[in-house]
């Protein structure tokens, strides 16, 4: 199987158009779509962590 990556960005909700794929009329091909991070993704801001907030192992400690 040959893969051909290309990256586009929608400019239409719900709508990906892709053109100039090598490919011709008849071929079978199979779709995959990954979402990638785009530069807008990358630059939000992280949520903060609660600090009050016990981890698993803290929650689940035994005291004798």
């Amino acid at each position: 199987m040959n893969v051909h990556k290309i990256e586009v960005v929608l400019t239409e909700d719900e709508t990906l158009m892709l053109r100039g794929l090598p490919f011709h009329v008849g071929d079978a091909v199979e779709v995959i779509i990954l979402e990638t991070n785009t530069p807008q993704q990358q630059a939000a801001p992280k949520p903060q962590l609660d600090t009050n907030t016990l981890s698993f192992a803290q929650r689940t400690a035994i005291v004798l």
